[in-house]
């Protein structure tokens, strides 16, 4: 009785050996048959993302600006109509069009199958650079704008080494206080001044300690004045005018 039972174990293994040995070919070869499919698969992605046509750059919109200063965007940008989508350098184009004076911003977006959107904010000018009637932004930077600066801006009278500190202390000032200011000069960032609509003359000094100085000027400006200097808050000083 064992010895049958071993013999039949043993035609059992002799019979499903070869059977084992088929499986695992035919198991090889469908991997090698996946991989191959995978890999045309891939290449035909390739193809089509970075070769064909059907993928190409045929639009490009400039959004946020308009007229000339969009004209402007797209010339500077001057993206590759054509050219696969996939392969287009867009940073080359945001780098070229963020030269541009007036802009602030701009970002490159591809939208397939076939555009590229140009996202462009503008500096908004808060004042005009008296010597050269540029505009200035919030962050004292001097620019030239594309279209006409409203005349109801704020003159500064400043280098562009003193436009920060001057934008800053200005921008700074106590709303009551700005509303009193008609020019803002600096000769040097820590030699800020405003004149007033009483023809008065602030001296600001450095763009440090603000509320302080408010406060002060506050107490100072109870008595016409021709030049009230708080650059030095502790000990302000005034000079008075004539006849006063």
């Amino acid at each position: 009785m064992a010895r049958r039972s071993t013999e039949v174990t043993q035609g059992w293994t002799r019979q499903t050996g070869p059977v084992v040995r088929r499986s695992r070919r035919r198991r090889a070869v469908l991997r090698l048959l996946l991989a191959a499919v995978l890999l045309a698969l891939v290449a035909a992605g390739v193809w089509l993302l970075a070769f064909s046509s059907v993928l190409e750059l045929r639009n490009t919109r400039v959004v946020g600006v308009q007229g000339a200063a969009a004209q402007a965007v797209l010339e500077v940008a001057d993206l590759p109509v054509g050219l696969p989508l996939a392969r287009v350098d867009t940073g080359a184009a945001i780098a070229a069009v963020a030269q541009l004076p007036w802009v602030d911003s701009v970002t490159a977006t591809r939208r397939w199958p076939d555009s590229i959107v140009l996202t462009v904010s503008e500096r908004q000018p808060v004042a005009i650079q008296q010597a050269t009637g540029r505009g200035v932004d919030a962050a004292g930077r001097a620019f030239d704008p594309v279209s006409a600066l409203p005349a109801t801006l704020m003159t500064i009278d400043a280098p562009d080494s003193a436009l920060p500190t001057a934008v800053a202390a200005w921008l700074a000032l106590p709303p009551d206080l700005a509303a009193e200011v008609t020019k803002v000069s600096a000769r040097t960032p820590d030699d800020i001044a405003f004149e007033l609509q009483s023809d008065s003359l602030v001296r600001w000094g450095s763009p440090d300690d603000v509320a302080l100085k408010a406060e002060v000027l506050r107490l100072l400006m109870r008595e016409p004045a021709l030049v009230y200097n708080v650059s030095a808050p502790d000990v302000p000083t005034v000079i008075p005018r004539s006849g006063s």
